[in-house]
């Protein structure tokens, strides 16, 4: 039987409102319980199917290394997802934070040399879901009210540029704990604070304080 988790939100597309989401409380299983369940009640071995797996994973690295998007009936399809190398992405930052140069010349453009890869982009079959939902029994697990912080809007504005001026860059996780805001209030906030610039997207994005701050 499986629970949910009830979770109030802030609306930011309605400024002081706040809505609630759900999602499913889950508990890890490792492969030994995952394999012994699919063995269960069949004529294959668990190493047989242990073997499988470990081969349908091995040719998936490979044709997607090589560019494929794979699909696989009633898994669906996966393919790979490139970003920035820990150097790129460094570099980038220091980049984004020093000064504009005199000459006029423009920061490195990226090569392959920059890029790695980063993970997998699946998009589940319609399949697999709609047989989740059927055998799932969904009961109520619990709430998680909304985190609210204890600062001033001005407040948390000062704590941010305080931690820039030490820090250089700072990510929406770093807002996060300086201000006890939630992952989607603290990276809208951000977005919107005065003597704040970003560059980058999502996971990789940085925030870097205005010249003069």
């Amino acid at each position: 039987m499986a629970k949910y988790i009830k979770r109030e939100m802030v609306d930011l597309n309605n400024p002081g409102q706040t809505i609630f989401t759900y999602r499913m409380q889950t508990q890890p299983m490792d492969n030994a319980d995952f394999i012994h369940d699919c063995a269960r009640n069949t004529t294959f071995s668990e190493p047989e199917i242990m073997g499988v797996l470990g081969l349908v994973a091995d040719t998936l690295a490979k044709r997607m290394a090589r560019g494929y998007s794979v699909t696989i009936d009633g898994l669906g399809t996966f393919k790979a997802q490139v970003g920035l190398t820990r150097d790129a992405r460094k570099r980038r930052e220091e980049e984004a934070s020093a000064p504009a140069p005199d000459d006029g010349t423009t920061p490195r453009s990226l090569n392959a040399r920059s890029l790695e890869v980063t993970g997998v982009l699946w998009k589940p079959a319609k399949s697999l879901v709609r047989d989740i939902n059927l055998a799932c029994d969904l009961k109520r697990g619990g709430e998680e009210p909304l985190r609210k912080s204890k600062y001033t809007l001005e407040e948390r504005r000062a704590r941010a540029l305080a931690y820039l001026k030490e820090h250089t860059v700072m990510r929406v996780s770093d807002y996060m704990r300086l201000t006890g805001l939630s992952h989607c209030k603290a990276a809208k906030e951000l977005d919107n604070l005065s003597g704040i610039k970003s560059e980058g997207a999502r996971s990789s994005k940085i925030f870097f304080a205005e010249q003069g701050q």
